[in-house]
């Protein structure tokens, strides 16, 4: 059998790097591929955590879930992984404190805070963020100076 010579490495060097990864976390758009987006929501617990820590945020939703399943090498058995998307609805008044990234990492800091070691095979991934507009000046107007009924603004 002949040696590999500088070419046939290359070769194959080449072709693994074409190789498409197959670690869920990378940034693939998988908006598409989430399951049961209606079967699971943010714990409220966790919900309050990232409410009080994050006060620009006004709401977490889930997309879905994805779930991956990785085996133990030394015995075989699979592990469960489970990648959770979400959308973060952000308060009138504040504007995002950083990129996708930088919640998505805030997200599951606070979920390993909160729930430890016991739940690291679950991590979130931000789809998008969801922005109010601001109000135009007529919105500003028609909300002061609007005709009151029983007390109340006629809405």
């Amino acid at each position: 059998m002949q040696p590999f010579t500088q070419i046939h490495l290359n070769i194959i060097f080449k072709k693994l790097m074409r190789q498409p990864k197959h670690d869920y976390d990378t940034t693939i758009n998988m908006k598409d591929t989430y399951v049961n987006v209606c079967e699971i929501e943010i714990p409220e617990s966790f919900n309050t955590v990232v409410l009080k820590l994050c006060p620009e945020i006004k709401e977490i939703v889930t997309v879905g879930y994805k779930s991956n399943s990785v085996y133990n090498p030394m015995t075989f058995e699979p592990t469960f992984k489970f990648l959770v998307g979400i959308n973060i609805y952000f308060n009138e008044n504040n504007a995002p404190q950083g990129d996708k990234t930088h919640y998505e990492t805030l997200v599951n800091d606070y979920f390993k805070m909160t729930y430890g070691g016991e739940m690291d095979f679950v991590t979130f991934k931000v789809e998008s963020f969801v922005i109010p507009p601001e109000k135009t000046n007529e919105d500003k107007f028609f909300e002061l100076f609007k005709k009151k009924v029983d007390g109340k603004n006629n809405k």
